[in-house]
């Protein structure tokens, strides 16, 4: 006898049902994982991708000032900062995330220092932060208490103080005046600068200069030195519109120059007569090497004659 079980429906029903079951239960957390990941990925994909960069982070200009351009490329929207609040610089034309370009203005620079300034751009949602760093130059300086000095016909030794925040140089006009001190400074501070004056050896004064110069700023120092000591000398002061030179008698008078006072010369020659141009009081002071005596015919408006010299 062969006996045959037939396959039970039962079975195979509560088999479905179990996987149905089964998979119930996991559809939801597939379906978590999967859109949990797909999130995840796109705030990462945010976040790597949201970029800033500046085509410089620093800059120096000259302390005349004027604009400059800063340029920004970012992808994100972003704030411009300036975190030291300098009263002298100031964004006149705003950029954007698309043109990334940004206008600024500094004032001119009136301190004897260099200055500094901080421009920041952020965005804080992504943690993003570029600092530009402006410098901006000094204004140049050379500061003197005189611009001339007087020498005395036997030389000697000049020495003044000179305030300076530039390397500047010096240039003589003339090989009678030696420098003996070096001439680098830097920072506005305090530096004397020592020369020699040689002896005047003509019967004339001269005169030299002493010329400071740096880049953009120039300082000139006039030296006028008196003629030699032996030399004698008329001075008269007046006020006349014509004046006539006195009589000068002596054996071993040699006639030498007449300076008018007003920037003219001759040789000397009795009844010599010169007219001036302006008004005004003038000196005239004539050469009298040699001279014993000398006679002033007209003493209208002559307030003064000076022969501490004669």
């Amino acid at each position: 006898m062969n006996l045959r079980q037939k396959p039970s429906k039962q079975v195979h029903t509560m088999k479905r049902d179990t996987l149905f079951h089964i998979a119930g239960l996991l559809l939801p957390v597939l379906v978590f994982v999967l859109f949990g990941c797909s999130k995840s990925q796109t705030d990462d994909d945010k976040t790597t991708g949201a970029k800033m960069t500046l085509t410089t982070d620093k800059q120096t200009i000259g302390s005349q000032g004027g604009p400059f351009t800063v340029e920004v490329q970012c992808n994100v929207d972003y704030t411009v900062e300036l975190p030291d609040a300098p009263e002298w610089l100031r964004e006149v034309t705003s950029g954007t995330s698309e043109t990334g370009l940004h206008r600024f203005e500094a004032d001119p620079n009136e301190d004897y220092d260099n200055r500094t300034a901080r421009i920041v751009f952020t965005n804080r949602t992504f943690g993003l932060s570029r600092t530009f760093t402006l410098t901006q130059m000094q204004k140049n300086a050379i500061l003197i208490a005189e611009e001339s000095y007087p020498i005395a016909a036997t030389g000697g030794k000049l020495n003044f103080e000179v305030n300076a925040n530039v390397d500047f140089r010096i240039e003589l006009s003339e090989t009678w005046i030696r420098r003996t001190t070096s001439a680098s400074v830097r920072g506005l501070v305090g530096k004397t600068l020592y020369f020699i004056i040689d002896p005047n050896p003509k019967s004339e004064p001269r005169e030299a200069t002493i010329r400071l110069t740096a880049d953009d700023v120039e300082q000139v120092i006039t030296i006028r030195q008196q003629a030699r000591d032996n030399m004698n000398w008329l001075h008269i002061t007046h006020s006349n519109p014509t004046f006539r030179v006195p009589y000068i008698l002596g054996e071993g008078f040699l006639p030498g120059k007449v300076s008018w006072g007003d920037g003219t010369e001759e040789e000397y020659r009795e009844s010599l007569t010169h007219t001036y141009q302006e008004t005004g009081t003038h000196i005239v002071t004539i050469e009298t090497s040699g001279a014993e005596e000398v006679s002033v015919s007209d003493l209208i408006n002559v307030t003064k004659i000076d022969l501490t010299q004669f």
